[in-house]
């Protein structure tokens, strides 16, 4: 029987806790008659793409994601906002008929459903399994050990769905397609205040690089995209995954936020998370990092697999790298300047690339010697 109903009711009390009524249908047994859980409202995170919200249901340690109008409407309209949307969408639909095939990586999913809402706008809500509650950390710069344990966790993951029919009728995972970026983003104006304000932040950028990428932003993202093989994770970044330290040279790593999980080439998430995730000791390892992907991966694929990823998949890796250098430097660097660079040191959200200097020169750098190695 489909969900009948759920009432998301948050009230707050003179004592500063809050409360949170879930009343779900016949086929959400477990939830079935617990009306109230307490939390600690200094443990609920009210973000620009979601509510998270720590809880305990029926014994349970779960969380709670809230994704609403009020976040949707804080996109810019057309494109951005409605690709936004349709990225929430997108989880609850992983959730629902996809995440089988990987669902060890994964937390367990308690409830994934799509409400109707009064404003303009759905209401999405999942109810998740709370990893903190199984000895489980985040943090976006990761140690040697987790750096590999990431990189393993998405070759099994990219292994687990490559050529999966069902995942390839996907439209493109990743947040940061080009299609669906703002076009401030390569509007070779724009780009050149955006850069020349970036070099005042940090000198040791190179004027020409901001300007150059946008130039053949275009080109890259071709390159990039030509070929679709795997599910992607879409945003693989320390803030959205999970580590458990096994031993002293060992650790276990899990996935969440599947908002931008699609189709794709798999080398867009190694590029992410080696490049948002690498230790600030580590930064020479980065080329090692990713040859670890590359033989980790091919020990997973089948040998009908292996000829596609060697000989199409693997040419593409320096242009997966340029395109999300593109989305750094034309993107998310938007309007960085001290101010923004201090508050993104206790921002949650953000990865190395937004919170470290050695981290953003070095990418800088990097993106500079790669496109000179095309001609660009």
């Amino acid at each position: 029987r489909s969900l009948q109903f759920l009432y998301f009711i948050v009230s707050q009390n003179m004592e500063g806790k809050q409360y949170f009524d879930l009343e779900c249908g016949d086929n959400v047994a477990s939830l079935t008659g617990k009306p109230i859980t307490e939390v600690r409202s200094s443990d609920v995170i009210d973000g620009r793409q979601a509510t998270i919200i720590p809880a305990v249901i029926d014994g349970k340690h779960v969380v709670v994601k809230r994704v609403s109008n009020s976040h949707a409407i804080q996109k810019p309209e057309g494109v951005v906002r409605d690709t936004f949307v349709g990225s929430a969408r997108r989880e609850i639909d992983f959730y629902k008929n996809h995440v089988d095939k990987t669902k060890a990586m994964w937390p367990e999913c308690h409830l994934a459903v799509e409400l109707p809402c009064e404003g303009q706008h759905p209401e999405f809500v999942l109810i998740l399994e709370n990893f903190t509650a199984s000895g489980y950390d985040q943090h976006p710069q990761l140690t040697h050990n987790r750096m590999l344990s990431a990189i393993e966790c998405l070759a099994d993951f990219h292994a687990a769905y490559w050529n999966d029919s069902a995942s390839l009728k996907e439209l493109p995972g990743s947040f940061w397609v080009l299609p669906t970026r703002h076009e401030s983003e390569t509007n070779i104006n724009a780009v050149e205040k955006h850069w020349e304000s970036l070099c005042k932040f940090n000198d040791n950028f190179d004027p020409t690089v901001g300007p150059r990428i946008a130039n053949n932003a275009h080109s890259i993202d071709s390159k990039a995209r030509s070929i679709s093989i795997t599910r992607v994770h879409g945003d693989a970044k320390g803030p959205n995954m999970f580590f458990k330290d096994i031993t002293d040279d060992k650790s276990e790593c899990r996935l969440i936020d599947a908002q931008w999980t699609g189709s794709g080439n798999p080398l867009s998430d190694v590029a992410n998370i080696i490049t948002a995730g690498i230790h600030i000791d580590r930064l020479d390892d980065f080329d090692n990092y990713f040859e670890h992907y590359n033989n980790y991966l091919q020990s997973r694929l089948s040998p009908d697999h292996l000829p596609t990823y060697l000989q199409h998949v693997l040419p593409t890796w320096d242009y997966c790298w340029l395109d999300y250098a593109r989305v750094v430097i034309l993107g998310l660097w938007q309007g960085m300047n001290n101010d923004k660079f201090a508050r993104n040191q206790n921002n949650v959200g953000s990865s190395m690339v937004g919170k470290s200097k050695p981290h953003m020169e070095f990418l800088v750098r990097r993106a500079d010697a790669k496109m000179k190695e095309n001609g660009w």
